[in-house]
């Protein structure tokens, strides 16, 4: 279908990419600011090249994702007292929530963010039931929708904004929806038990790394990339050079036949060829998570990787790649997002190795759309 079809009035809003160099210990502040201002991600994948299943294993043995909740409960019961007082004022914890089963672009969606922002993204009719109000930008007129955002650390229990927000929740949210959450120390990031109010419904949904093995592969090297880019010759083609290994990647990701040191289609099928220069007939390691994953856990995935590479277990580079959930009504440090727009919603670190006495380097790669470009 497309996009003429469910947009017909809609001018082609492109989609932009960032890409950088950073060190992993010069450039603490912007790899870290790129993981943590990404709050809800549905997915983490690692690709280890010339690793075995066992060794895997073993380098992450240390490194697990916990548990998170599927939980259907009225979103005004967040604000009993109890409740509210315990898990959403907490001074060691954060509560995250986000709408199950929810097309952004069709339905209403609510978040609860690890900054306590209570993020709405309403249908005209909710909208009206709900008593607050906002104003809507270009992007929430095309598509209908209204967002609001209430600050549940800042609001006050029995003040004249909480009961708005109360009555508000109980006339647009009769009936309970279908949500995943996760209440974690905002320190260490292990998750910690939630007694829910009443009225909910959970399941705990543990969570655990699978690790598949990818054999008979052409691994490149990416030798190219482990130099700061210098004038503007040498930039283009080192940008060049990182889209085709970040591409390289995404191909890794999805076992797709291509990277195979046998897969030989016809020239009509696909042109497609592995970056240069590349070891044929490898294998490698991927090793993949699913769920609700927060960005302290994502975080301690790729310090462990350069902590391998520091003591020199791990002598290659290696990918951490992370995608969104592609329903968040913001992304990207509070930005609004829309699917359809920009539904791009996911990053790629390229971890290289250091080379002589230099530190360990990245190539970070973030997707963004058209309303994320300021």
């Amino acid at each position: 279908m497309s996009q003429s079809g469910y947009l017909p009035y809609c001018e082609q809003s492109p989609s932009y990419a960032s890409l950088a160099y950073l060190g992993f210990d010069t450039h603490q502040k912007e790899w870290q600011r790129t993981i943590m201002t990404h709050p809800f991600n549905h997915k983490l994948s690692v690709f280890l090249p010339f690793c075995a299943v066992d060794q895997a294993r073993n380098f992450f043995q240390d490194v697990q994702p916990e548990k998170y909740y599927k939980v259907q409960l009225s979103l005004a019961s967040l604000l009993e007292p109890a409740f509210f007082t315990k898990y959403i004022h907490s001074d060691t914890h954060q509560l995250i929530l986000h709408t199950a089963d929810a097309q952004l672009e069709t339905d209403d969606v609510v978040v609860l963010d690890d900054q306590g922002d209570l993020v709405f993204s309403l249908l005209k009719p909710t909208y009206q039931m709900f008593g607050l109000t906002t104003t809507q930008n270009r992007q929430d007129k095309l598509h209908q929708k209204y967002l609001l955002k209430v600050n549940l650390r800042e609001l006050k229990p029995n003040s004249k904004m909480f009961m708005r927000l109360q009555q508000g929740l109980m006339s647009a949210f009769p009936q309970p929806i279908k949500m995943v959450a996760m209440y974690m120390d905002k320190e260490t990031g292990e998750t910690a038990e939630v007694i829910w109010p009443k009225d909910a419904e959970t399941t705990e949904i543990p969570m655990e790394l699978s690790y598949s093995f990818l054999g008979g592969i052409n691994i490149p090297t990416f030798e190219q990339l482990s130099c700061n880019p210098g004038g503007n010759a040498d930039l283009k083609v080192w940008q060049q050079d990182a889209l085709n290994a970040i591409e390289w990647v995404g191909l890794a990701n999805i076992r797709a036949k291509r990277i195979l040191t046998l897969d030989t289609p016809q020239s009509f099928v696909s042109l497609y060829r592995s970056p240069t220069p590349v070891i044929e007939s490898q294998q490698g390691v991927l090793i993949q998570v699913q769920g609700l994953l927060p960005p302290g856990f994502i975080r301690n995935v790729l310090v462990t990787v350069c902590k391998l590479m520091q003591n020199r277990s791990i002598r290659r580079w290696v990918s951490v790649s992370a995608w969104g959930y592609r329903d968040s009504p913001c992304t990207w440090g509070n930005m609004q997002h829309y699917y359809h727009l920009n539904g791009e919603n996911d990053y790629t670190f390229l971890i290289l190795p250091p080379a002589g006495q230099e530190q360990i380097s990245m190539v970070a790669y973030c997707m963004l759309g058209s309303d994320h470009v300021q």
